[in-house]
């Protein structure tokens, strides 16, 4: 029989812990990240500093990890790795072609398209949601 002191504290004494791993994506060499800048721009992390600094690729800019939102991407890369060999990975991978499809990546681009349209552009929209909602059909 197992003693209570065999098992941490916060288990009773029959029950086993589950191995259910809380977090998916880590901050790691060869991941991809997004910054959380004004023009945001996907990076591959290099090097870590210490807990909170990391490398990043194409560069060799040091960012805190609080700048750096993870991807599901991850590259195979030893640690400081060269931006030659990062950006040949990156293409080889098709990285930036994958985050294009996410949903992610094209919230992204709409928000970089909807912040570079002219007063032109917005006009147009306007105009074309106003016939959209003319032609919609009547709900009654």
């Amino acid at each position: 029989s197992k003693s209570a002191r065999d098992h941490p504290p916060h288990f009773s004494a029959g029950e086993e812990p589950l191995a259910i791993m809380v977090f998916k994506r880590f901050v790691q060499i060869g991941r991809v990240c997004v910054t959380n800048e004004n023009d945001p721009r996907l990076v591959t992390i290099v090097d870590l500093l210490d807990s909170n600094r990391a490398v990043v690729s194409p560069g060799r800019e040091v960012l805190t990890t609080r700048k750096l939102n993870l991807t599901r991407f991850v590259l195979k890369l030893g640690p400081g790795a060269r931006d030659v060999v990062v950006a040949r990975k990156f293409a080889e991978a098709k990285i930036a072609e994958k985050f294009a499809d996410s949903v992610w990546g094209k919230r992204l681009q709409a928000r970089r398209d909807k912040k570079a349209s002219t007063d032109f552009d917005r006009f147009k929209i306007h105009k074309q949601k106003r016939i959209d909602r003319f032609n919609a059909p009547k709900k009654h």
